[in-house]
């Protein structure tokens, strides 16, 4: 199994699985079968068929969609010509809720049983889902979907109605953890914020989301901003012996803003924010959907890259966004936490490093006290510090406590 894709297989023949690894253990025996094309599947062919060339669809957003007309557009032809068991649909990444809502309709009602693998559940016709924990999240989804194309006009409504579609896309990428946070709101600024939780081989990888409302606007305009933070706590047990802020969150914070390169922003969108992807206004439920989508393929690719100490630190003191290591060199709270990734990964450029970051532009609340912690800092770091060693240290220590 590869990509999104939705495998269908006929009930009456090959029976409705009792869970979802039984599902797995059915596609597994019926994957290399080779077998003529039973009259439901035929059936659901040509209803699918249909759909994509008369423009059937009941959803606005299905309608003129050129992604889902070519997935179907010869559905009957290509049913035939793949004779086998299975039946497989490659869902495209817009509107992909949707399209899935319509083949599993569609199938069941036609006695197919309907694999996803992308998302881990399976549908049968008796209108059973596994994981049962999955169910409610596909349900919502649904709910998510029957709203009206206006967004919601109060704050708290909004993220009531956004929740759930977040949830499952943080969920599907392993951020099983979740909770709200308090953020500050300006003048004319309603905001609320969620921070999903996932542990990764050097800690914590959090990714947050915070929704924000203009009240002034009259057309119910919103933005998502967004950022990753990776919170290593070998490196904060380091800054904690010093005199700096405690600032155990943010510590490796990244904004969507620096994650976009200029001229990648989703179609339609007003130039002026070219780069400034995470600040931009939306007005409607299907620029909320392209956000989401775009903010997808943009975050977990590259949250993958900076799981371990050398991903991180590649990011952090290297050539990888110039712009990103620019700035976070101006800031004084956080310059500390990159010289100390460096010296754990054996930073080739470690030494140039203590002197660039020596004197940041802005010291924030490491102003009355940089002056002094940072050579104390530089000085543990190459005396007490050696990254060939400092691992069966760590471990001696998490022993003693």
């Amino acid at each position: 199994m590869s990509g999104h894709i939705i495998y269908l297989w006929d009930a009456f023949n090959h029976g409705q699985p009792s869970s979802f690894e039984q599902a797995v253990i059915t596609f597994q025996t019926l994957d290399k079968l080779a077998e003529r094309p039973s009259s439901a599947m035929l059936a659901f062919a040509q209803r699918m068929q249909n759909i994509a060339r008369w423009d059937l669809a009941t959803s606005s957003a299905l309608k003129n969609n050129q992604e889902f007309n070519d997935c179907f557009f010869n559905c009957v032809e290509n049913t035939f010509k793949h004779n086998k068991a299975l039946m497989l649909f490659h869902i495209p990444e817009s509107n992909n809720v949707e399209i899935m809502q319509l083949i599993v309709k569609t199938a069941n009602s036609l006695q197919l049983v309907a694999l996803d693998d992308y998302y881990g559940m399976v549908f049968l016709p008796s209108g059973k889902i596994f994981p049962t924990e999955k169910a409610k999240l596909w349900q919502e989804n649904l709910v998510f979907l029957k709203v009206a194309k206006e967004l919601p006009q109060d704050i708290d409504a909004f993220v009531k109605w956004i929740n759930p579609y977040v949830d499952q896309i943080l969920s599907k990428n392993g951020f099983n953890r979740s909770h709200e946070i308090t953020v500050e709101e300006g003048l004319e600024l309603e905001k609320r914020g969620k921070v999903y939780t996932r542990d990764i081989s050097i800690g914590y990888q959090h990714i947050g989301f915070v929704y924000i409302k203009n009240i002034r606007e009259e057309n119910g305009a919103y933005e998502i901003h967004i950022f990753i933070d990776t919170e290593v706590p070998k490196i904060n047990k380091i800054y904690g012996k010093f005199n700096f802020l405690n600032a155990f969150m943010d510590t490796f914070s990244i904004s969507g803003v620096d994650l976009v390169n200029d001229g990648e922003f989703p179609a339609g969108h007003s130039k002026k924010y070219r780069n400034r992807i995470g600040f931009s206004a939306m007005y409607d439920k299907k620029a909320i959907f392209e956000r989401l989508t775009f903010y997808e393929k943009l975050l977990f690719p590259f949250a993958d890259t900076i799981t371990d100490l050398q991903g991180l630190d590649d990011f952090v003191n290297g050539e990888l966004n110039q712009n990103f290591r620019e700035q976070r060199y101006l800031d004084g709270v956080r310059t500390p936490y990159s010289i100390i990734l460096a010296r754990l990964t054996n930073n080739p450029h470690f030494e140039a490093l203590t002197t660039q970051l020596s004197n940041p532009k802005v010291l924030g609340a490491n102003r009355e006290v940089y002056s002094t912690e940072w050579p104390k800092l530089v000085k543990y770091l190459r005396e007490d510090i050696n990254p060939e060693a400092c691992w069966q240290q760590f471990a001696q220590l998490e022993k003693e406590e």
